[in-house]
């Protein structure tokens, strides 16, 4: 399985820099069912867990897009394959636990002679 850590990430043998901006949410995957018990009607809750969702900012520069991290991430997300995501960051640190790729969004732009990606990369716990 490949990794993802971030501190700044080091990927395909390329580096591009997260930026402090770092959108988290957790969603409770259960359901709500009506059981008659002696006589009375109740309504139970099924708990299945959490599930986390990542939001992160990123940019890249220089780099070709047939080996950009952009490209990348989209064939992962296309393939549904599992990552492995770690943070070891002072904002909020997350021990290594396996993410899907459910959105790469980006902007291309062209400074001088950089080519600079600009992206935000949606993950999901496995």
């Amino acid at each position: 399985m490949e990794k993802i850590s971030i501190k700044i990430f080091h990927l395909k043998g390329s580096k591009f820099n997260w930026r402090l901006k770092w959108s988290e949410d957790r969603a409770l995957i259960s359901f709500q069912y009506d059981q008659w018990s002696a006589g009375i009607c109740k309504k139970l809750v099924k708990v299945f867990g959490l599930v986390r969702t990542y939001e992160l900012d990123c940019v890249e520069q220089n780099v070709a897009w047939a080996s950009g991290l952009v490209n990348y991430f989209e064939q992962k997300a296309s393939a549904g394959t599992a990552l492995a995501f770690t943070s070891d960051l002072s904002v909020r640190s997350v021990n290594s636990t396996n993410v899907y790729v459910t959105g790469v969004n980006f902007n291309a732009e062209n400074v001088g002679t950089q080519n600079i990606n600009d992206f935000t990369l949606q993950l999901q716990e496995a």
